[in-house]
């Protein structure tokens, strides 16, 4: 397949990739069930009903941040593709699978928040979602015929060692929960904040159009 414009094949594609984010974020919420109230007493069965919900809450609202994230890394990537290959579709494709698992198995954390076996589940869809988004930006930088000028090395390389903060994280995060339990593991992702804030002083991305 040869390169397609943006004004093609590449605008499906993007508009595809939107459309997956959107959905999967929106399902999130699908999983968080209303709470069921006491008419005699309803402000206390409310409380009552969020604390036994608190897994779900914090499975939402993890699944929203990581989703959201995913999103805004995959403009960044695409905001400098003005061209597209059929290998290029297939990784994006290959990434978005695994946006559309996250539902799934953020639906499975809430629900068994601590188990370790579901805390390594959604720790190793991020590793593999995080991987194929590098990978998608490698192949990117390798192939210049598909952006609208040549990437500067240090951007292409700070970019790179952003990207990989996620898939960092959340393999030592499941390192961290077979040794440590699923508590101290789900506790480990705060280290995303943490790394991002570190690279970003370490390895700043110099003002462009990413």
């Amino acid at each position: 397949m040869e390169t397609a414009e943006r004004s093609g094949v590449l605008e499906r594609v993007v508009f595809f990739s939107d459309a997956v984010f959107a959905i999967a974020i929106t399902l999130l919420i699908f999983d968080v069930r209303a709470p069921i109230l006491v008419a005699l007493n309803p402000d206390s069965s409310l409380l009552d009903q969020l604390g036994t919900m608190s897994g779900q809450l914090f499975a939402f609202v993890v699944g929203f941040l990581v989703i959201g994230s995913y999103w805004s890394s995959h403009l960044r990537v695409f905001r400098v593709v003005v061209r597209i290959d059929l290998a290029l579709i297939w990784i994006n494709l290959g990434f978005l699978f695994w946006i559309v698992a996250m539902p799934f198995v953020t639906a499975t954390l809430g629900d068994n928040p601590l188990s370790r076996a579901t805390v390594v589940l959604f720790a190793a869809v991020q590793v593999a979602a995080g991987l194929f988004q590098v990978l998608m930006w490698r192949y990117v930088v390798r192939h210049p015929v598909l952006v609208s000028e040549p990437l500067p090395a240090l951007v292409a390389r700070n970019v790179m060692f952003q990207l990989l903060e996620a898939p960092i994280v959340f393999f030592a995060s499941i390192l961290v929960t077979i040794v440590a339990g699923p508590v101290v593991g789900a506790w480990t992702w705060v280290g995303i904040a943490v790394l991002r804030g570190l690279m970003a002083r370490v390895y700043p991305i110099p003002a462009t159009p990413l």
